[in-house]
């Protein structure tokens, strides 16, 4: 998302570019999958601050009203509930109701702007590093959540001990989303991961959090040379995030007959969560 967006913004003429989220929606009486899914409100807000583009959340609009509970489990209104305005179990809007709230937050958000003198204000991007490393051409990814339909797979796992695999988390209001990822808790808990294609540099995603304060070292294992890199998980933010670090440089000698580096992640802390969401392998 955000090469598309440096893309559009690098143009002579840039367009005027708008990020709109709409949030899968689950059945409000269950008790496993719930209510908002696949949250990226977090990811596209950040780029939309960073390049000062306009960002729409359909959540942050109609979470209230779209359930058909209040706090004290108490019926509403069930004027705006989801299924009134959303079709196939909630992941899109219908042609009707759907797409004229749709339509009314787009349309107010312009109005917003077009009423509004501000100066440019978009970055100058060939001096501007990206958050999320370089263009999406220029690595492989690999993640635990969505295969965009088979295009990204998971991280290679040569070995793990320690680390277990997660699909879902609990959220504090009880409910269970689908949130995959390699946990650990304990100390010297270790994972292997192959970088499955060649690179100079890799990026570790993984889940920021309050919750932990949970530290691991990423190193790189013969023939592959790197520096040690430490993660630390926690953050003062009262949001958990998914966040990569900054690209970390390897290198893997000729001479080797390797044409992969093998990674190490193991766990300095005890009784603190780590988890491990995700891979990006830098080509240059």
């Amino acid at each position: 998302m955000e090469g598309m967006v440096r893309t559009l913004l690098s143009q002579p003429d840039p367009p005027a570019v708008v990020l709109l989220n709409h949030f899968s929606y689950r059945d409000w009486n269950c008790k496993s999958e719930c209510r908002f899914v696949e949250s990226c409100d977090a990811g596209l807000g950040e780029i939309a601050r960073s390049y000062h583009v306009g960002t729409i959340s359909v959540r942050d609009a109609l979470y209230h009203d779209a359930s058909p509970f209040d706090a004290q489990n108490t019926a509403q209104d069930t004027k705006y509930m989801w299924d009134s305005w959303t079709q196939d179990t909630g992941k899109h809007f219908t042609l009707e109701r759907g797409a004229r709230i749709a339509a009314e937050l787009l349309h107010s958000c312009f109005l917003r702007s077009v009423t509004t003198s501000r100066p440019f204000a978009h970055p100058a991007l060939r001096r501007t590093r990206s958050l999320y490393g370089n263009a999406p051409s220029a690595g492989t990814c690999f993640s635990f959540d969505d295969t965009f339909g088979g295009s990204i797979s998971e991280p290679k796992v040569v070995s793990m001990i320690g680390w277990q695999k997660k699909l879902h988390e609990i959220s504090q209001q009880g409910e269970k989303k689908v949130k995959p990822g390699l946990v650990a808790t304990e100390r010297g808990a270790k994972l292997v991961l192959d970088t499955a294609v060649g690179g100079s540099a890799v990026q570790v995603g993984y889940l920021l959090t309050a919750k932990s304060h949970a530290i691991a070292t990423l190193s790189c294992l013969h023939p592959c040379k790197c520096g040690n890199l430490t993660i630390s998980s926690h953050t003062q933010a009262s949001t958990s995030t998914t966040v990569f670090t900054q690209p970390h440089a390897l290198q893997l000698p000729a001479s080797s007959g390797q044409a992969t580096c093998l990674l190490s992640l193991i766990m300095n802390t005890d009784g603190e969560r780590f988890k491990l969401v995700g891979l990006q392998v830098v080509n240059s």
